[in-house]
């Protein structure tokens, strides 16, 4: 009988430990996170009395173990860009624009990692940030723009690098 409650004792010890792992708790506050992220986002659109629309979200994650060597490049360019008139190739007839039109205006984002880990080690994922897709049936360029640098600022960790796209199906 005794044998049998050391038994059932040490058995709920192993499945309260097996609750309380810390990968577990990872993968927890990724979803709290990224769900947190989209319903703040469909209570703005709500709010702003936007319909017909559909969220994506994707948590990116990041092997981590012992790195041997590695390499991190990040970009990140908003504004607008020298677009020169002229022919090409001759260097005298290009003029800069000195009012850029509102098409000019670009952003250019890049990310890039590579990674060369020590195979002997325990190899394990780590939460590295969120992209959210914004699919609306129809709306303007301009529209977008708002909401873009709106949801940006209010609901999306730059630190982290979480990036938001927003397109129109029309």
């Amino acid at each position: 009988m005794k044998n049998i409650k050391l038994q059932a004792l040490l058995l709920f010890i192993i499945l309260l430990f097996l609750q309380c792992s810390p990968e577990k708790k990872v993968i927890e506050f990724q979803s709290r996170e990224e769900q947190k992220i989209v319903n703040n986002i469909e209570q703005f659109l709500k709010f702003m009395n936007y319909t017909d629309y559909k969220i994506i979200s994707t948590i990116h994650v990041n092997l981590v173990g012992d790195i041997a060597s590695k390499k991190i490049v990040t970009e990140l360019f908003n504004g607008y860009g020298y677009n020169p008139e002229g022919p090409a190739g001759i260097e005298e007839n290009n003029i800069p624009v000195k009012n850029p039109k509102e098409d000019d205006y670009s952003n250019y984002d890049r990310r890039e990692f590579i990674g060369n880990y020590n195979i002997k080690d325990r190899l394990k994922y780590e939460f590295d940030y969120i992209s959210v897709l914004i699919i609306f049936e129809n709306i303007s360029q301009k529209e977008i723009g708002n909401i873009k640098e709106i949801i940006k600022g209010s609901f999306l960790n730059r630190n982290r690098g979480d990036t938001l796209m927003i397109t129109s199906k029309k």
